[in-house]
């Protein structure tokens, strides 16, 4: 679990780990991803929600959209 690893790691290693784990294997299947009901669609999206909190630091009641275009 990355979220309890965080603390030990830099910054730049948890955005590699977090992007090597986790965006890149949704970006992979991105083709097959096309036309999924809206139900998975959302699960996928709260994966991503918590990607991006493990690299902000940012709580779950924080949005993390804002918290994305804080990253850069």
């Amino acid at each position: 679990n990355i979220a309890r690893l965080h603390p030990s790691l830099t910054q730049h290693i948890t955005e590699v780990l977090v992007n090597l784990l986790v965006i890149s294997c949704i970006n992979c299947i991105n083709t097959i991803l096309s036309g999924i009901p809206n139900k998975l669609l959302h699960q996928l999206q709260l994966i991503q929600n918590s990607a991006v909190r493990i690299i902000t630091l940012v709580r779950c009641s924080f949005s993390s959209t804002a918290s994305l275009c804080r990253t850069g």
